[in-house]
């Protein structure tokens, strides 16, 4: 039996170790621990309670941050709260777990070029760290990666009710992840566009089933009330956004102001959209979505509202699966920017040890990241003959082969 145990990749044997280690020390934190440490789940409980009673759910609570999701998910919390916290933290953190692991083994098998399982294994190896911030306080992110890998990986089967009920949750859950299903909708508008539309008029509808019209409205006006006046610009360092902005603000001393940086998340969103349809001509749509995906999470990360050290989750697929298979120039500038994401999960071991330029490694490495994609994306071959393998169903210039 040990000899088969060691007939197994080193990194397939080390994936399962980690994930194990990550899921029952969290796990145990939680359990023994008070159930308002380290967790950012007793905002969402109390968003929820708070919604169950008609009152504002974004009005400042004194003892802990500020509820900053959408209405709807307030919403749904409200139903969860019927459990006993300490079980609903647990529970919440295994659903988030559950559909991260699933959208990577998802997105591995049916969007990324085919993969070994040694290369499997480092792309679930590398994403452990990653998750670790958000899976011990409960944030959204973890839930939210595995809604965009799961949306990806429905596109490229060509489910795509499936696809856009992924994507139209991952904006649901924030909003700004609907980055992830536009770029998608560059590739596939007419399979894809009009699906995530219904799925998004239904998600934010369906609040108005659970509580007074009026009180809906007042509470979609109350959120977008605070999108707009939400600007940690010029907050303490230690509250603005962890984005490209660190990098001139510690740098160069030069803080860039609140509509330019606008300006920059806008035109980068349009360069990207302008590199799928590039993609798309290229390569086939199908065969874009790994671009699509990978440069969509990096945008949340580089270019989305309100980034925080937690909020680098998202980059768990694009890491590993730069790790797994880059070469040359590029599997340099993967293990440098996963070296970058790691000291920043390092240092929150030691809370006291922060220097100021740390504070610019989670944004200098999804630069480093966004590079080598941009890069495989261009320097791609267009493909001259037509795929006839049955997972590019709707999705020319795409194929996988019959086994893994």
């Amino acid at each position: 039996m040990l000899s088969r145990l060691f007939r197994i990749p080193f990194f397939v044997r080390l994936a399962v170790t980690l994930w194990v280690a990550l899921v029952a020390g969290v796990g145990i934190r939680v359990a023994v621990s008070n159930p308002r440490a380290q967790s950012v789940v007793p905002i969402y409980r109390t968003a929820g309670e708070r919604w169950a009673a008609g009152e504002d759910v974004y009005a400042w609570h004194p003892l802990h941050d500020v509820y900053r999701n959408p209405p709807g998910f307030a919403a749904a919390f409200a139903g969860f709260n019927v459990l006993p916290e300490k079980t609903q933290a647990l529970l919440w953190r295994g659903v988030s777990v559950g559909v991260f692991l699933l959208g990577m083994w998802a997105v591995g098998r049916d969007a990324l070029p085919p993969l070994t399982p040694g290369q499997t294994g480092v792309l679930f190896s590398a994403a452990v760290p990653l998750v670790l911030l958000s899976l011990n306080n409960g944030q959204v992110n973890v839930l939210l990666a595995g809604a965009v890998m799961l949306g990806a990986a429905g596109a490229a089967r060509g489910r795509w009710w499936a696809s856009a009920g992924w994507l139209g949750l991952a904006a649901w859950l924030k909003v700004y992840p609907l980055s992830a299903g536009l770029l998608l909708c560059v590739l596939f508008p007419r399979r894809l566009g009009w699906r995530l539309a219904v799925v998004l008029a239904a998600g934010f509808a369906a609040p108005f089933l659970t509580q007074d019209p009026g009180y809906v409205l007042a509470e979609y006006r109350s959120f977008l009330n605070y999108i707009r006046t939400d600007d940690r610009t010029y907050s303490f360092l230690s509250q603005v956004p962890r984005d490209w902005t660190m990098i001139p603000r510690i740098w160069l001393d030069v803080v860039p102001p609140p509509a330019f940086t606008r300006a920059v998340s806008v035109a980068a969103g349009g360069l990207m959209a302008g590199l799928m349809l590039l993609a798309a001509r290229r390569v086939g749509p199908a065969a874009a979505v790994p671009t699509a995906v990978n440069v969509s999470l990096i945008w949340m990360t580089l270019f989305g509202p309100a980034t925080e050290n937690p909020t680098y989750t998202l980059v768990a697929l694009p890491a590993g699966a730069a790790l797994a298979t880059w070469r040359g120039w590029k599997a340099v500038a993967a293990w440098g920017a996963f070296g970058l994401l790691l000291a920043v999960v390092l240092r929150g071991i030691f809370p006291m040890s922060e220097t100021l330029p740390l504070r610019t490694a989670p944004p200098a490495a999804v630069v480093l990241l966004l590079a080598g994609f941009v890069s495989e994306a261009i320097g791609r071959r267009p493909i001259t003959a037509p795929a006839t393998s049955a997972a590019s169903a709707g999705a020319p210039g795409f194929s996988r082969p019959a086994a893994r």
